[in-house]
């Protein structure tokens, strides 16, 4: 048993310890599928933090070559922004290698160039052999770096650069500064001075002036529900603000829960890191344990190519971790409630060199609850949210619906808890003021399921005028008796736009206007899919863009920026660090999120316009505005929340 915990993380350990001689940095995963001669800097993304990086910090990159026969002489030059790096140190290593070149021969290596400008920002490097006839007749020429010729799979360095982050003038209000690492003059020449045609990829270098959130580990939902013993559901353990930057490979959690209340069935590798594994990287390893003490023990590893090199891209973004399948084996009679917590513990995350990385917050666990069995005639009406934001259980509310939004409605009919067939069951659906909107019917079948659908009321006038709880009441008639549930859910605009702010109302031209916006929703879940019913159209709540487009005099747009809030740092006061979702019935969620937007010199001056809206998506995805904001100026209900400021002529 011992030696099955060990390997998640000794698969981390071993992988890095295929190194060996090969200390080199990632090389891109990009060359890999070239057949062309390459040369490339690596690592193409240098993006700081992590690690940590300020001014005066160095870090090094290689310009290297990929796939390479027949070379005698190689030349090129680097090129990068000088107000935010500045050149210092440069170390040839193509024709000083020992494994490939005799020492004794590097009176032989001719350096044409090895000098920085930075002034203009570049480097420039060139060599040859002095003597190329005597370089080949004693065989340490032409120069080869193939896959058959020389590890790891025919890349190696020309030359290693060490670069220094600068003093910079711009505003740290653009929360980063950046530059390309750009390739020009790239000659590789062969014996008989032709030029062998190479494809180029350049670099890239990134400083943030806020360091990327470290990640921390979480269950998908807070609360899962059984109803009756037998129930099986899913919990997904997720891992949240993976930077690529961390570069990080392994992942370990430990999810407790209750022996006595659930079983466990499977553990699943979650669908989050497979594609880190893609080639040339070797896929990933996942391993599992189910201890009888009461918790389940997964570790997934990316693991590395065959000469123990790992491949950008690394790791990023929010996904599931693995998926543990329980059933429920346990339930008391009604009304004891029966509940445990699924706690997460022993987390780690490593990266290549598998050192364990800081975690941005201690894990977030769940807990599990099974109702207590009702005997007898019952029916329990319920939408098509999962369990339980569905409503499922006697007179439990169900989450929200939105405009236009269908609400499936089901009704589970049983007697002593066997399915009641062909039962008819009829669904009051009471608006807001009182008014019965509807009565719709439905027939349970096999399973002693009855299901029907409705779509929400959006008419041509004052629709909001619907927005508000909803009730809906279910009957049936069991052996001359008659049963009811009551259900109730919010309707509203799933993002309510509260308040919308900026620093100042007056600005000139080149300034940053700081928008800050306050807004709120009913959503108790997150993460969630919705599945209109009728249509089979599905919408992935877990995305929800903030968009702010600034508009001058003459309603021409000069600034846009845009900002995802999705599964990142619950506990954060910024609604960019905050799942979207997550409250309890009849209670709104707040969120608050800060953006900039710059005036460039050809605005026009005067009264100018600063919009924002919430998306589920970018328009040409299919994703569409889902806010509403009720403009007290206008006394109407708009997608979208204006502010004004004024640009002054100067």
């Amino acid at each position: 048993m011992k030696n099955n915990l060990a390997k998640v993380i000794s698969t981390l350990m071993i992988a890095t310890a295929l190194l060996g001689f090969a200390a080199v940095l990632p090389i891109h995963a990009d060359i890999w599928g070239n057949s062309n001669p390459t040369v490339f800097v690596d690592p193409q993304n240098n993006i700081f933090p992590p690690p940590g990086m300020t001014v005066g910090s160095t870090f090094s990159v290689n310009v290297s070559i990929f796939n390479c026969s027949g070379i005698v002489g190689v030349q090129f030059k680097l090129h990068w922004n000088p107000t935010l790096l500045t050149g210092l140190s440069a170390s040839p290593v193509l024709y000083q290698d020992p494994l490939i070149t005799p020492t004794l021969e590097q009176s032989n290596i001719n350096t044409v160039k090895n000098t920085f400008n930075n002034t203009e920002g570049s480097y420039t490097y060139g060599a040859t052999y002095y003597d190329i006839a005597d370089a080949i007749s004693k065989g340490y020429a032409p120069f080869n770096v193939t896959p058959t010729t020389f590890p790891p799979g025919g890349t190696h360095g020309i030359v290693i650069i060490v670069l220094k982050v600068a003093p910079t003038g711009l505003p740290p209000i653009l929360g980063y500064v950046d530059c390309n690492l750009t390739l020009t003059d790239v000659v590789i020449g062969d014996p008989s001075a032709t030029q062998i045609v190479t494809t180029n990829v350049d670099g890239y270098y990134r400083l943030n002036w806020v360091a990327p959130p470290t990640p921390y580990f979480s269950v998908q939902y807070a609360l899962y529900t059984a109803l009756n013993v037998g129930d099986v559901f899913n919990v997904s353990v997720l891992i949240n603000n993976m930077d690529p930057g961390w570069q990080a490979v392994g992942f370990e959690f430990k999810l407790g829960y209750n022996t006595s209340l659930l079983n466990v069935q499977h553990v699943y590798e979650g669908s989050w890191l497979p594609p880190f594994g893609a080639p040339p990287n070797q896929g990933t390893s996942f391993a599992k344990f189910i201890s009888v003490s009461g918790y389940v023990q997964a570790g997934d590893v990316v693991l590395p190519d065959a000469y123990g090199i790992w491949h950008s891209p690394f790791p990023s973004g929010t996904g599931i971790l693995a998926t543990i399948q329980f059933n429920a084996t346990m339930q008391a009679p009604f009304p004891t409630v029966l509940q445990c917590p699924l706690p997460l513990f022993g987390c780690i995350v490593a990266d290549w060199h598998a050192t364990v990385l800081n975690q941005s917050q201690a894990p977030i666990g769940s807990w599990y609850s099974i109702q207590g069995l009702i005997s007898g005639r019952r029916i329990d009406i319920f939408t098509g949210w999962p369990i339980p934001y569905g409503g499922q259980g006697p007179n439990q509310p169900s989450d929200m619906f939105w405009p236009q939004k269908a609400v499936s409605l089901f009704a589970n009919v049983t007697y002593n808890n066997w399915p009641e067939q062909q039962k008819d069951v009829a669904f009051q659906v009471i608006a807001p003021n009182n008014q019965t909107w509807a009565i719709v019917y439905a027939r349970t079948d096999a399973n002693g399921i009855a299901y029907t659908t409705f779509r929400l009321p959006w008419p041509c006038d004052n629709p909001e005028q619907w927005f508000g709880v909803w009730t809906i009441i279910g009957t049936v008639d069991i052996a001359c008796t008659i049963m009811n549930d009551t259900l109730q859910f919010h309707y509203d605009y799933l993002v309510r736009i509260f308040k919308q702010t900026t620093d100042y109302t007056d600005y000139n031209h080149t300034n940053y206007v700081t928008v800050t916006i306050e807004y709120g929703t009913h959503l108790q879940q997150t993460g969630a899919v919705y599945v209109d019913e009728l249509t089979g159209s599905t919408v992935d709540l877990s995305n929800v863009t903030i968009v702010v487009t600034a508009f001058d005099n003459v309603r021409v747009p000069y600034g846009f920026i845009d900002q995802q809030a999705m599964f990142q740092d619950p506990i954060s006061a910024n609604a960019t660090n905050r799942p979207f979702g997550g409250t309890v019935f009849c209670q709104y969620i707040n969120f608050t999120v800060t953006l900039s937007v710059y005036i460039p010199k050809w605005a026009v001056a005067g009264p100018s316009e600063i919009d924002c809206a919430a998306l589920n998506n970018w328009p040409y995805v299919g994703g569409t505005v889902i806010s509403g904001y009720y403009d007290t100026v206008s006394c109407k209900w708009l997608p979208y929340c204006p502010t004004f400021i004024n640009i002054d002529a100067r």
